[in-house]
C-alpha cells in the first residue's frame, strides 16, 4: 500500500530539511512543484522501504536508552487503542511549529538521562539511518555538526524553540547495513537554530524563487538535484 510509505506533499516546510544549502531547492519543495518520492521511478518501492526502515528503528534506539535507565517520552498525548489492542486515536507528537505554522516539524523523543550521565536536565533525542560507506564513517570520525549540517541544522531548530529550550541533542545514527551503532552527545547551537526560523520565513513569503546557487547545472549539487529540470531547464 503506497499510502502507507508515502504521504506525499507536506503541509508544511519541514525543519529536517532548513539546512539544505540551496535556498531555491527549498522553495520549489515548499510550493510542491515536484514530488521528489512520485511513484514513477523502476526503484520507487525500494525506496519508500528504506525511508520506512528509519521509522522502524526508532522503537530500538528507545528500548536501549530505557534499558540504560533513562526515561523516554515520545508524545505529547499517549496512543489511544481500542479493545482489540488497535490505535484509534493516534498520540500526539511533539512538535515545534514557526511562520504561522508553515515551517516546523516533529521531535523524536525527549529523555531525562540517569545521574551518572552528570546531565540534570532534559535532552531532545534525534534518531537516524545511514548505510555503510563515507556518510556513517564521517559522523562517527568527525561527529554530527561537521559530518551532518542539515541534521545539526535541524536539532538546532528545534532547540532553540521556546517551547523547549534544549542544550543538547542525544543524537543516534545506526548502520543499516551491519548494525553499527553511533551515540552522540551534541550541545546545540540556538543562534543557528534562529538563523534558520529567518531563513525559513524568507523562503516561505518570497514571491520570487530565490537565486541559483550555481547557473551551471552539472555543478557538484545541481548535477544530481530533482529539481534541475525546473530550475535550470525550464520544465513544468
Amino acid at each position: 500500500n503506497i499510502r502507507a510509505y508515502d504521504g506525499g506533499h507536506r503541509w508544511h516546510l519541514g525543519a529536517s530539511l532548513i539546512g539544505e544549502e540551496c535556498k531555491r531547492k527549498l522553495w520549489y519543495i515548499f510550493r510542491w512543484c515536484y514530488h521528489e518520492t512520485a511513484p514513477t521511478p523502476k526503484d520507487h518501492g525500494r525506496k519508500l522501504r528504506l525511508f520506512n526502515r528509519g521509522h522502524r528503528e526508532e522503537a530500538r534506539f528507545i528500548e536501549w536508552l530505557k534499558g540504560i535507565g533513562a526515561q523516554v517520552w515520545t508524545h505529547e498525548t499517549p496512543d489511544v487503542y481500542n479493545e482489540q489492542g488497535e490505535i484509534v486515536i493516534e498520540g500526539k507528537q511533539f512538535r515545534v511549529s514557526a511562520v504561522m505554522g508553515h515551517f516546523g516539524g516533529s521531535l523524536d523523543g525527549i529523555a531525562r538521562l540517569p545521574e551518572r550521565y552528570g546531565i540534570d536536565e532534559p535532552v531532545l533525542l534525534e534518531f537516524k539511518t545511514s548505510g555503510t560507506g563515507q556518510g556513517f564513517n564521517k559522523s562517527v570520525e568527525d561527529g554530527m555538526p561537521v559530518a551532518k549540517p542539515q541534521h545539526f541544522a535541524q536539532t538546532s531548530t528545534y532547540g532553540s524553540d521556546p517551547a523547549y529550550n534544549f542544550r543538547y541533542c542525544l543524537y543516534f545514527i545506526i548502520n543499516k547495513n551491519d548494525d553499527s551503532l553511533h551515540v552522540e552527545l551534541v550541545k546545540l547551537d540556538w543562534n543557528l537554530g534562529n538563523n534558520m526560523r529567518t531563513k525559513a520565513e524568507q523562503i516561505i513569503l518570497s514571491q520570487e524563487p530565490p537565486p541559483r546557487i550555481s547557473d551551471n547545472p552539472t555543478f557538484r549539487n545541481c548535477s544530481y538535484c530533482p529539481a534541475k529540470d525546473i530550475c535550470h531547464k525550464g520544465a513544468i
